[in-house]
């Protein structure tokens, strides 16, 4: 998210399968009491997604989900519309990501964790994958030129049309459940900026900026990239300083420091 990038074209097919998903839980909380009609579901959620609810893991997980109590139903329903809409509300002074209780998590996540391995690995199965996480990475290289050769945020060179790179949750899958499959969460970066020495798990968002407006303090992939805010200068140590370029807004100093406790540019 230092650069400016746009998103691979085949980020479409996740675009839908958020508005699938979004049609399975508003239909488990129609009614108070009540067990998951699979064929009416995959009506549902189209031709294009049915054959998902196939798989063991899925439908064991949207059983799991309508056995919940009806509020943690409309818990998990109301936190992933909230959260599938962050991308139109990053500047929005009152706006903040859900937190979901425990239980709630864990039972998107049982949901959501199987459905991202099936597109990763290719969807749909058996032919020419509309997605997959290494079409992903190879789109995103296409559509950005010559800014698709290097790593987004160190800059570094990295040959994604040759399967180098990972897809990165920004804001991490185990903290955000509701944002496994948004086509704004998932951009291909370097092996090292989303190992464990720097990003990995660690929420975009500091502690101290939790809640109504924390997304204007955070620079996003491919929605709000630091190199125009930003102005590079050397330290007396060497390193790399980043300082907010002249006109940027009250939030800049605030997204360099988040950034940097991410990556340590």
């Amino acid at each position: 998210m230092f650069l400016p990038v746009k998103r691979a074209p085949c980020a479409a097919v996740l675009s839908r399968l958020m508005d699938a998903i979004q049609a399975i839980l508003e239909d488990s909380v129609r009614t108070l009491f009540r067990t998951p009609d699979f064929p009416a579901l995959a009506d549902e959620v189209g031709p294009e997604f049915g054959p998902l609810l196939s798989s063991g893991k899925v439908r064991s997980a949207i059983e799991g989900i309508f056995r919940l109590l009806y509020p943690q139903r409309l818990e998990i329903c109301n936190a992933f519309k909230n959260d599938a809409a962050f991308d139109r509300h990053i500047n929005d002074e009152a706006y903040h990501l859900s937190g979901l209780s425990q239980d709630s998590a864990k039972a998107l996540r049982a949901l959501l964790d199987p459905l991202y391995t099936a597109v990763r690995k290719g969807f749909p199965p058996g032919g020419a994958p509309q997605f997959s996480g290494q079409l992903l990475r190879q789109q995103y290289a296409a559509a950005n030129d010559r800014l698709g050769r290097v790593c987004p945020v160190c800059v570094g060179e990295i040959l994604f049309t040759q399967g180098e790179g990972e897809n990165d949750h920004y804001f991490p899958r185990s903290k955000f459940p509701t944002l496994t499959l948004h086509p704004c969460n998932l951009l291909p970066i370097c092996p090292n900026c989303n190992g464990p020495s720097f990003k990995h798990e660690k929420n975009p968002v500091a502690a101290a900026d939790a809640g109504p407006g924390e997304l204007q303090t955070v620079f996003l992939p491919y929605l709000r990239p630091a190199r125009p805010e930003v102005t590079l200068g050397v330290g007396v140590d060497g390193r790399i300083v980043m300082t907010p370029s002249p006109g940027a807004g009250q939030y800049t100093a605030r997204r360099i420091k988040n950034l940097d406790r991410l990556y340590r540019l």
